[in-house]
C-alpha cells in the first residue's frame, strides 16, 4: 500500500514560516504540516474509514474556501456571503491513473447497482491573495488548492484501485438483455472476418481420392451424400443413377459448377475430362415380373415418354421407365397408382408433369403461415432453386394451382371418412358460450373466369343461392328503411337494415364470418350487398343449433331492435331470441355510456371474461389471405380460402389445451386482485357490500331509463343528459393516453370530447333556465374541473352526496370481479368438454377400425376396394397413435400445468389412465392377406 508521506513533500517548501501572532487567517503552512501528519500513516482501505478520510479532506477544503477573503469584503460581510457548494463527480480510473472515458449508452434497467470508483471534486471558491507579504514570493492561493486538490484525487484513487472489492465489476449480462444483445453482437463482429474466410476455404476445390473407390481422384461433389460427398466418374455413374434427384457440383474446372442429373463426367479418348448428356429415370420402383412367362430375364428395362418432375428443390427433367417382355410382349409403365404409393401427384389425366407430395404440404403450410404470399411468389422461388442446382426450365401457376387444390380435397374427403369435423370448435360442444359475428370488406373479388362451383362449396362458404333466397324472403317479408344506424353520437355502417348492390366491377363485397370464443371459424358467407343485418341474422340461423348463450356484434344495440321486428313477422325464427345480446368490448368504449352499460358484454350475468372480439382477431388473418384472392375466379376463391381456414382452425384446435390452461390461471390471480381492488374501493367510499349493491342497480336503473328521459322536455330530462355528457367526457380524457396509442385516434377521441362539451354546456345553461337560483349547477368548466362532482339533485346515492362517475367508477370495478369469478366455472367447463370431445373422437376412430376390420373379414368387394380399405384402416391405427399421444398431453397438462385444484375434472381424467384399451387394436380381427 503507498503512503503519502513522501508525495506532500514538495508542499512543505511553499511559502513562509511567520509567528503565531504573525499568521494570517490562511496559512498554506498549517495545511502542510496538518497534511504531513496524515501522510505519517498508510491509507486504510477499509470503507469506513476511507470515507472519514474523504470527509476530514472536504472539511479542509470548506475551512480554506471560508478563510478566502475578497479585496475590499469585510469578515462579517463574508460571513453573510452565500457559501457555494463543492460539485463532486464520481469517475473512473486505470491502473495508470488516467481517467477512463465512459462512451455507452445508459441501461434502462440496472439490475445491479454498481459502487463509485473515483471521486472528483470541484470547487468554485477563488483565493485572495491579500492574505500573503507582498514581499514573499511563490504560488497563489488558487494554485495551492489546485495542488492538494490534485495530490488528494491521486491518493484516493491508488487506495481505490488497490482494493480488489472495489476493482470487481459484478456480471450482470445474464439479467440484462440489452448487454446480452451488445456481447452477441460484439462476438459475431469477431468471428465474422473468420466466416468469411471459411466460406471463401469452403468454395476451394481441393485435390481428394473418391470417397468409395479410394482408388481414383474425385472429379464431382455431392451435396445431398454427406458425409462421403466426393466421387469419381466411375463410382458418380453408377451410385447417382439410383439417386437421380441428388444435387452435384462438378470440380473440374477448378470450381465447384452445379450440373444437373441428366449430365456425367466421362473421359474423353484424349485423357480430358468431358460432360455428357443421359436420360435419367424417375425414381420409383418397377415390379420383378410383369407376365406370367417362365424366364426370370424376360422383361428387359427401358425409357418411355418423358415427364417433368417438380419438387422442394425445383424442376427436373425426367423419362418414365418401362419394361418389355421379350416372349409375350407384355409391358409396365407406372401408373397414377404407382406415382401416388411413392409420393408423386400428377398435374393432369396424362401425368407429362409430376408434383412431390411434399411440395404441396410445404405450400400448405405456408398458405397458413405467411398467407399473403402468393402462388406466383411461391413458383418463381421453385423456378430460383431450379437455376441455383445448375437446371432450366419454368413452372406452371395454373398447373400447379389445379393439382394442388385436388390432392388437397382428396385429403379432405379422407378426413371425413374418419369423421374429423373442422368447423367445430371441441371445447364449445355441446354447449357453446359466445359467437361473434362481424364483416370482412377486404374480401372484395372482382368479376372474373366462371360461376363454377368449387371443391368445398357449402363446407365453409353458405351457398349464395341459399343466403339469396333468405335475404329475399326478410325483405319480402317486412319493411325495413335503408341507411345508417346510430348510436348516441356514432355513427355506423354496419348498422344497416338493407343495402343496394355495388355498381361496380366487384362480385362479392366481403364475407360475414361467426366465429367461437376461441377463435375457430365456425361459418361464413359472401356479403352481395354491404353489411345489412341479413347476414348475421342468416348466420345466427345456422348456428343456433349450437345452443349458443350470448351472440356478440360490434353493433347489437342495432340489431337486436331489428331482430325483434323480424321475429314479430317470422314467428319460425323466434328461437333466435334465446339467444343474449353482446355488444363486443372494445367496440363499446365508442358506443355511447348508457348502451356500454346496457348493452357491453362486461355487463352481461354469465358471459364470463369473453371479449366478442375474437371475430376481429380471425380478421386479422382474413385480410392477409384477401390480398391474394380478389383476382381469383370464384370457385378457386372459395377453395383457397377454405383451406387456409381448416389449417387455421386446426392450429387452434392444436393448442386448445395449452390456451385454457394459460386463462385459467392467469383468471384465478385476476380474479384475487379484483378483488382486493374492490376492498379498497369500499374503504376509499366508506361503504358495505349493500349500499355497493345499490349503487350496481342505481347505474343499470339509470341506463335503462336515459334514452326516454332525455328525450323529454324538463329539468328530469336535462338532469340525464347532463350527468351522461359528463360520465362521457370523463371516460373519453381517461382512455386519451391509457388506452390510445396512435395519433389518429387520440385525434378522434379529442373531436367527440369538444361536441360533448358544447352540448354539455348547452344543457347546463338550459337547466339553470328551468330551476331556481339554489338549485342551479356551475358551469361546465367549474364542472369538468373537479375529479369528481356532486350535483344538487337527489335523483342518484344518497342524499346526493355521491356523484355519477364516481358510481359509474365502481361499478365497472364490481363487473369486472363479478365476470373474473364466472370465468373460473367457464373454463372448467370448457376444460371438461375439450377432454369429452377428444374421447369421444378416439372412441368414434376405435369404432371405425372395428368396422373396417369386420369388412375386410367378410371379403366383400372387388380387389381395389379393399386395397382402399387397408390404407384406410391404417390411416384410422396412425390418427389413433396421434390421438393416444396428444391425450397424454392434455391430461398432463390440466393435471399438473394448471397448478389449481382441478378436482370436477380428476375422475373424468383419471378414466383416461384407467381405460387405455381402446387404443389398442389386439382385439381386432387380424386380416387375412
Amino acid at each position: 500500500m503507498k503512503a503519502i508521506g513522501p508525495s506532500f513533500g514538495k508542499l512543505r517548501i511553499l511559502g513562509h514560516h511567520p509567528s503565531a501572532a504573525e499568521r494570517p487567517p490562511y496559512c498554506p503552512r498549517a495545511l502542510c504540516v496538518c497534511w504531513s501528519k496524515m501522510a505519517q500513516t498508510p491509507i486504510n482501505t477499509n470503507w469506513q474509514d476511507l470515507d472519514e478520510e474523504v470527509q476530514q479532506a472536504q472539511k479542509m477544503l470548506d475551512v480554506m474556501e471560508q478563510q478566502i477573503v475578497r479585496p475590499g469584503h469585510t469578515t462579517k460581510a463574508r460571513n453573510k456571503r452565500r457559501r457555494v457548494e463543492p460539485t463532486v463527480k464520481w469517475v473512473e480510473r486505470d491502473a495508470c491513473g488516467y481517467r477512463i472515458q465512459d462512451n455507452s449508452k445508459p441501461l434502462r434497467r440496472e439490475s445491479v447497482p454498481r459502487m463509485p470508483l473515483v471521486p472528483e471534486m470541484q470547487s468554485t471558491a477563488r483565493a485572495d491573495e491579500s492574505c500573503f507579504d507582498p514581499s514573499i514570493k511563490g504560488p497563489s492561493n488558487e494554485e495551492m488548492l489546485d495542488v492538494l486538490r490534485q495530490e488528494m484525487e491521486e491518493l484516493i484513487s491508488d487506495a481505490l484501485l488497490d482494493d480488489p472489492e472495489v476493482r470487481t465489476i459484478p456480471n450482470i449480462a445474464s439479467v440484462d438483455w440489452a448487454i446480452r444483445k451488445s456481447k452477441s453482437l460484439e462476438r459475431w463482429k469477431e468471428l465474422r472476418p473468420d466466416l468469411i474466410q471459411y466460406m471463401l476455404k469452403a468454395e476451394n476445390t481441393v485435390q481428394t481420392l473418391c470417397s468409395y473407390c479410394r482408388n481414383k481422384k474425385a472429379v464431382l461433389r455431392c451435396q445431398d451424400c454427406l458425409p462421403k460427398q466426393y466421387y469419381c466418374e466411375d463410382c458418380d455413374l453408377s451410385f447417382h443413377a439410383v439417386f437421380v434427384l441428388h444435387n452435384r457440383d462438378s470440380m473440374v474446372d477448378g470450381f465447384f459448377m452445379p450440373i444437373p442429373p441428366t449430365t456425367v463426367i466421362k473421359f474423353a479418348s484424349d485423357g480430358k475430362l468431358i460432360y455428357e448428356e443421359k436420360d435419367c429415370k424417375l425414381p420409383v420402383p418397377v415390379p420383378e415380373r410383369i407376365c406370367a412367362c417362365a424366364a426370370a430375364a424376360a422383361a428387359t428395362a427401358s425409357i418411355g415418354k418423358r415427364v417433368i418432375l417438380i419438387t422442394v428443390n425445383g424442376r427436373y427433367s425426367m423419362y418414365l421407365p418401362v419394361l418389355n417382355c421379350t416372349f409375350c410382349g407384355n409391358s409396365w409403365s407406372p401408373n397414377s397408382s404407382d406415382l401416388i404409393q411413392n409420393g408423386y401427384w400428377p398435374a393432369s389425366v396424362s401425368y407429362e408433369t409430376i408434383y412431390s407430395m411434399d411440395l404441396f404440404s410445404m405450400f400448405e403450410d405456408m398458405k397458413v403461415i405467411a398467407p399473403a404470399m402468393s402462388l406466383q411468389a411461391f413458383t418463381r422461388t421453385l423456378e430460383r432453386r431450379t437455376s441455383h442446382f445448375g437446371r432450366v426450365g419454368k413452372i406452371c401457376d395454373s398447373t400447379f394451382q389445379r393439382s394442388y387444390l385436388e390432392w388437397n380435397y382428396c385429403r379432405f374427403e379422407i378426413d371425413q371418412l374418419c369423421h374429423v369435423q373442422h368447423f367445430k370448435c371441441p371445447a364449445c360442444m355441446p354447449n357453446m358460450l359466445a359467437v361473434s359475428v362481424d364483416g370482412n370488406r377486404k374480401h372484395y373479388r372482382f368479376k372474373k373466369g366462371t360461376d363454377e362451383k368449387g371443391f368445398y362449396d357449402g363446407c365453409l362458404l353458405a351457398k349464395d343461392e341459399e343466403v339469396s333466397s333468405f335475404v329475399d324472403y326478410i325483405h319480402k317479408t317486412t319493411k325495413h328503411v335503408s341507411g345508417k344506424g346510430k348510436c348516441g353520437a356514432s355513427q355506423w355502417a354496419a348498422a344497416k337494415e338493407s343495402s343496394k348492390k355495388s355498381t361496380s366491377k366487384i362480385d362479392e363485397e366481403g364475407l360475414e364470418v361467426a366465429v367461437c370464443r376461441h377463435g375457430i371459424i365456425l361459418k361464413a358467407l359472401n356479403m352481395f350487398q354491404g353489411e345489412i343485418f341479413a347476414y348475421p341474422l342468416f348466420l345466427q340461423k345456422e348456428i343456433a343449433v349450437n345452443k349458443v348463450k350470448f351472440f356478440c356484434s360490434d353493433v347489437v344495440c342495432r340489431y337486436w331492435p331489428y331482430l325483434q321486428k323480424v321475429v314479430n313477422v317470422c314467428p319460425e325464427l323466434s328461437h333466435l331470441q334465446d339467444m343474449k345480446p353482446f355488444l363486443s368490448i372494445m367496440h363499446a368504449k365508442a358506443h355511447a355510456s348508457k348502451c356500454e352499460i346496457k348493452w357491453g358484454g362486461r355487463n352481461q350475468q354469465g358471459a364470463g371474461t369473453t371479449l366478442g372480439e375474437e371475430v376481429e382477431q380471425v380478421n386479422s388473418f382474413l385480410s392477409k389471405t384477401a390480398i391474394c384472392l380478389k383476382q381469383m375466379s370464384k370457385s378457386v376463391r372459395t377453395d383457397m380460402l377454405t383451406i387456409q381456414v381448416i389449417g387455421w382452425n386446426g392450429r387452434k384446435r392444436d393448442n386448445m389445451h395449452c390456451a385454457l390452461s394459460q386463462r385459467y390461471r392467469k383468471t384465478v390471480a385476476r380474479a384475487k386482485e379484483q378483488a382486493e381492488k374492490v376492498e379498497r374501493l369500499q374503504e376509499e367510499f366508506g361503504i358495505g357490500k349493500d349500499i355497493l349493491e345499490t349503487w350496481t342497480l342505481d347505474i343499470q336503473q339509470w341506463a335503462n331509463t336515459a334514452s326516454g328521459a332525455e328525450t323529454a322536455l324538463g329539468p328530469e330530462g336535462l338532469q340525464q343528459k347532463i350527468e351522461g355528457l359528463f360520465l362521457s367526457i370523463k371516460q373519453r380524457k381517461q382512455q386519451l393516453y391509457s388506452q390510445t396509442d396512435r395519433n389518429k385516434r387520440r385525434h378522434h377521441l379529442r373531436r367527440k370530447m369538444q361536441e360533448d362539451k358544447k352540448k354539455l354546456a348547452a344543457a347546463v345553461e338550459e337547466y339553470n333556465n328551468f330551476v331556481l337560483d339554489d338549485q342551479k349547477i356551475c358551469t361546465m368548466d367549474t364542472i369538468l374541473s373537479s375529479e369528481s362532482h356532486t350535483w344538487p339533485w337527489e335523483l342518484h346515492g344518497l342524499g346526493g352526496s355521491v356523484d355519477l362517475y364516481s358510481k359509474k367508477r365502481v361499478f365497472d370495478e364490481v363487473m369486472m370481479m363479478r365476470r373474473l369469478q364466472e370465468e373460473e366455472s367457464i373454463l372448467l367447463m370448457e376444460i371438461k368438454q375439450h377432454w369429452d370431445s377428444l374421447r369421444a373422437y378416439s372412441q368414434a376412430l376405435k369404432q371405425l377400425a372395428t368396422q373396417l376390420c369386420q369388412d375386410l373379414s367378410s371379403q366383400s368387394g372387388d380387389l381395389g376396394e379393399m386395397d382402399a380399405k387397408r390404407g384406410l384402416l391404417c390411416f384410422v391405427r396412425k390418427r389413433q397413435s396421434y390421438f393416444k399421444n396428444h391425450l397424454h398431453i392434455v391430461r398432463a397438462k390440466y393435471l399438473g400445468g394448471m397448478h389449481q385444484d382441478v378436482s370436477p375434472l380428476e375422475d373424468d381424467l383419471d378414466d383416461f389412465s384407467c381405460d387405455s384399451s381402446h387404443y389398442s387394436d389386439t382385439d381386432e380381427e387380424e386380416v387375412d392377406d
